[in-house]
């Protein structure tokens, strides 16, 4: 899930760069501001493909997409 008002706070979107499997992409939404969304093609496999991560990950450590959001805009909830 993308919180879309805290990512509207980011220029950079850094997240999109970051993420491994390249879920994101940027858009526009109604009112001209610049967020992410998640690839329309990714989003039946999103939590296959961010498992990935997670068992990349076997310390626990934050994953990509997380460390890179300057905003806290991502979160997982499975």
């Amino acid at each position: 899930k993308i919180n879309t008002k805290h990512c509207l706070q980011c220029k950079l979107k850094p997240c999109v760069t970051a993420c491994p499997r390249s879920l994101f992409e940027t858009t526009f939404n109604d009112f001209g501001g610049e967020t992410v969304e998640i690839r329309e093609n990714k989003r039946r496999l999103l939590q296959a493909e961010c498992d990935r991560c997670k068992l990349a990950n076997p310390a626990n450590e934050t994953l990509p997409c997380h460390k890179a959001c300057p905003f806290g805009a991502i979160e997982h909830t499975w």
